[in-house]
């Protein structure tokens, strides 16, 4: 990740976007989908949406056991799927509408994953039994802003998405 692209995410969701490259590697794919995404969250040491994902019986091993299965090493994409890079900019927005500055956190990238419920990532969180309704709800709960705050906010935060989005796709996402 180049630097200036870093300066956008929290130290964690750094961290986890790392994480995610490297189990994609690791696991023989050219991609890295919102499956590898969602790895590098739960491989995290804290955050929001590590908390959210192991309250909800989540865990790093059980996950990893599914995503090995999983995963399409036939895959001709090299880099960040069109599902991920749609991922990264639905952090965007909802961390340009959040009460939080335009940083994108784990709790952003998780709501980004866990908003596109055919993504392999859900699939396997669904073969967990996980309750995804429930995760949605408490990671909305916990980065969506008041109403008067969010109507105050809506035109600067449009504003910094649509800058945001320009600065993505200077870098190929």
């Amino acid at each position: 990740m180049d630097n200036s692209f870093e300066e956008k995410f929290s130290t964690n969701a750094q961290k986890a976007f790392r994480e995610a490259q490297r189990i994609s590697s690791r696991y023989g794919c050219t991609y890295i989908g919102s499956e590898h995404f969602l790895y590098g969250l739960l491989s995290a040491s804290e955050g929001v949406a590590k908390t959210i994902l192991n309250n909800a019986g989540v865990d790093l091993k059980r996950y990893a056991y599914y995503l090995e299965k999983s995963v399409d090493k036939t895959c001709n994409i090299v880099g960040l799927t069109p599902r991920a890079k749609n991922m990264l900019m639905r952090a965007m927005e909802f961390a340009a509408n959040s009460r939080s500055s335009f940083t994108i956190s784990t709790e952003h990238l998780l709501l980004s994953i866990l908003s596109v419920g055919d993504s392999l990532a859900v699939r396997i969180l669904k073969q967990l039994g996980t309750d995804i309704d429930a995760m949605i709800e408490q990671l909305e709960e916990k980065i969506e802003p008041e109403s008067d705050y969010a109507e105050e906010k809506e035109q600067p935060a449009q504003q910094k998405t649509a800058a945001h989005l320009k600065e993505l796709s200077e870098f190929g996402l």
